[in-house]
């Protein structure tokens, strides 16, 4: 799933509205990796992407559900 933002603080803000939506996906996997990335357009037009940060969630065994 790919979602475009025009700051890194709202895509953070985003990623904690969605928490419940990363629990379902770990109800179904062991770890959830997301990736957030700017999106910039270069001077010829091309539009480039960069990986400004990596999150990992894993699942905790040792809490009960």
């Amino acid at each position: 799933m790919a979602r475009v933002w025009t700051k890194k603080n709202a895509a953070r803000e985003a990623i904690i509205k969605y928490a419940d939506f990363l629990i379902e996906q770990l109800e179904e996997t062991p770890q959830v990796n997301i990736q957030i990335r700017s999106l910039k357009r270069l001077a010829n037009g091309k539009l480039v992407t960069e990986v400004l940060e990596e999150l990992t969630f894993e699942q905790n065994s040792d809490s009960p559900r």
